[in-house]
């Protein structure tokens, strides 16, 4: 998966979250609607959308978008 294809699922699986206002440089603390709820909501995105089964501590290790793109991607490779 590209990380367009992949920001667009995650931002899509978010409330209120838009894809175009965030690139793989913005660090994860910079969105506002990053919090618990979103974390949960990740982890249940990757698992409907690419069968794969994350953490919390998985998610909470990585700090921008584009590195949480490359631990959905290297999980699902």
């Amino acid at each position: 998966m590209t990380l367009d294809e992949f920001t667009s699922t995650w931002a899509d699986s978010i409330d209120d979250l838009d894809a175009a206002a965030i690139s793989e440089d913005t660090p994860l603390v910079d969105i506002p609607q990053w919090d618990s709820l979103a974390v949960l909501t990740t982890i249940a995105m990757c698992d409907a959308e690419y069968g794969i089964s994350l953490t919390a501590q998985e998610i909470q290790s990585v700090t921008t978008v584009g590195e949480l793109h490359a631990l959905v991607s290297g999980k699902s490779s």
